[in-house]
C-alpha cells in the first residue's frame, strides 16, 4: 500500500427501514465497530431527521467513519 490509509466507501441496498431510522442502534453499532477494529475515538455525533433518517459521524485519530440513511428507499 502507498497511501496512509484504504478508504472504504459502501452502499446497502434493501435494508430494514427500521433499523435506518434507528439513531441510537446507529451509533451504538457504529462507535462499537469504531471500538473493536483500535480505532481512537475522537468524538461522535448523530441526527435523527424528521420525518426520517439518520446522519452520523465518528471522528477518530486515524479518520472518521460516517454514515447517511434514506430509509423511505431501504438505503
Amino acid at each position: 500500500m502507498t497511501g496512509l490509509s484504504i478508504q472504504v466507501l459502501a452502499d446497502f441496498y434493501e435494508c430494514d427501514p427500521n433499523v435506518l431510522d434507528n439513531e441510537d442502534l446507529i451509533r451504538e453499532s457504529m462507535l462499537e465497530a469504531a471500538q473493536k477494529c483500535g480505532a481512537t475515538i475522537i468524538l461522535h455525533n448523530f441526527h435523527k431527521f424528521s420525518p426520517q433518517g439518520v446522519s452520523g459521524m465518528i471522528i477518530i485519530a486515524e479518520s472518521h467513519f460516517a454514515i447517511h440513511t434514506w430509509p423511505e428507499h431501504s438505503y
